[in-house]
């Protein structure tokens, strides 16, 4: 099992000793098994990245889009795997295993579209009169 388990609140001396332990025979929990939770600093988080992340998302099929408010500047990141098949508005760029793209000044909307490795894009008649 992963993920994030409390352990309590820090008492006034700041020390906490605990003992972290698997499952698996061989495993280790890695060399930072534990952290603390700043909360003040995860609301900031969370607020900055509401004020300035996208204002409406579209998805459809194999597509995303994305509008960004006015100035939006770095790097839009999608919630999804950055394997073969996207093809997006920008370079795609790796995000810690996502698609990622720069975001250029001026930019308002980010799209992709996914086409699974090994399959074209299909040719569609233009629309009758």
């Amino acid at each position: 099992m992963t993920g994030v388990t409390p352990l309590g609140t820090v008492p006034a001396s700041g020390k906490v000793d605990v003992t972290v332990s698997t499952r698996t025979r061989g495993a280790d929990a890695g060399g930072h098994p534990l952290g603390c939770l700043d909360r003040p600093a995860l609301d900031t988080a969370v607020r900055h990245l509401t004020t300035t992340g996208a204002t409406s998302v579209r998805t459809g099929g194999h597509t995303i889009e994305a509008t960004l408010p006015p100035g939006a500047a770095g790097t839009a990141v999608f919630a999804m795997t950055d394997i073969p098949g996207w093809q997006c508005s920008a370079p795609v760029r790796s995000f810690h295993g996502l698609v990622s793209l720069p975001l250029t000044p001026g930019t308002t909307k980010v799209s992709c579209t996914f086409t699974p490795k090994g399959l074209t894009r299909a040719w569609r008649p233009p629309p009758s009169p």
